[in-house]
């Protein structure tokens, strides 16, 4: 988690897609994706690692993607309201997660203690 967004730092790469890393002596790689509107429509990243199945107690270094399928507005503001999350592998995708918004149940400005 970034405790001081000031630390973080972007490279650009192109005007579409731009490059991410780290803070705090950790670092990490990605691609965030613009779409024609000016919000994100994908992040990749290739510094993720998961267990190779084929092969126990062997990592596989593969492509992480996050694709937001559409956006959507709640009190004003734009938010995903869609998303997975993929690895993208030499054998075919894992599809691990697919999100929706519950625009009902979305909060800002909560105080802090009020969730626990």
């Amino acid at each position: 988690m970034y405790d001081n967004a000031h630390s973080v730092t972007h490279r650009a790469l192109a005007p579409v897609p731009f490059h991410t890393s780290g803070n705090h002596g950790r670092t990490v790689a990605g691609r965030v994706f613009i779409d024609a509107h000016g919000v994100p429509s994908d992040f990749s990243a290739t510094d993720r690692f998961l267990e190779d199945t084929e092969h126990p107690r062997k990592l596989l270094r593969g492509q992480w993607t996050t694709p937001i399928a559409e956006w959507t507005e709640v009190d004003g503001r734009p938010l995903p309201a869609g998303a997975k999350a993929i690895w993208r592998l030499p054998k075919g995708d894992f599809k691990y997660a697919d999100l929706r918004l519950i625009a009902d149940a979305a909060a800002f400005n909560i105080p802090p203690g009020i969730w626990g």
